[in-house]
């Protein structure tokens, strides 16, 4: 039985933040990733609605959005996005470094997600090869590259998840 804050519907309390975001020029196929997304922090109810309206407007309508549970700061089933409302899912079995989002025409947008932490060399060099169409490396290995900073014990965590889950934590190229 879900408890009443599995079944509400989060509205946030402000505006949407403008997303960090670097989206592939061209969607391919045979892509690992569609871009990266660097929030600037694990609140999912403050970072979600801006980059569920720029996918929006890229890609068409979100109308689902997947996360790892246990990496953010909170969760919930529902997100009011301007007039939308945007159903979630958290799932251990998502990898905690990626970001899927799922379009009203069934059209799957994968996105990693960089740690807040990271410093902004890290994070626009990791987003540039999550946007590029020739990249084979999945998130933990992709993840791995990421300097430690001072704040970095939940990028260290991500990582750690990361590895275990996949297993891939070298810089070797996932087969696709």
């Amino acid at each position: 039985m879900l408890t009443r804050a599995e079944r509400a519907t989060v509205v946030p309390s402000g505006p949407p933040t403008s997303p960090r975001l670097l989206l592939a020029e061209v969607r391919a196929s045979h892509t690992i990733f569609d871009g990266g997304w660097w929030p600037y922090s694990w609140s999912p109810a403050e970072e979600l609605p801006g980059l569920v309206l720029a996918l929006s407007a890229r890609y068409g309508q979100i109308r689902q959005v997947m996360l790892h549970d246990g990496s953010w700061n909170a969760g919930f089933r529902r997100l009011a996005v301007d007039s939308a409302v945007v159903r979630m899912g958290w799932f251990v079995s998502v990898d905690p470094g990626v970001l899927i989002a799922t379009t009203e025409q069934g059209v799957q947008v994968d996105l990693l997600v960089v740690p807040p932490e990271a410093t902004r060399a890290d994070a626009e060099a990791v987003m540039r090869r999550a946007a590029d169409p020739s990249n084979r490396l999945r998130a933990p290995a992709m993840l791995a590259t990421l300097t430690p900073t001072a704040s970095a014990d939940r990028t260290d965590s991500l990582r750690s998840h990361a590895v275990r889950g996949d297993g891939n934590a070298g810089t070797e190229p996932a087969a696709v």
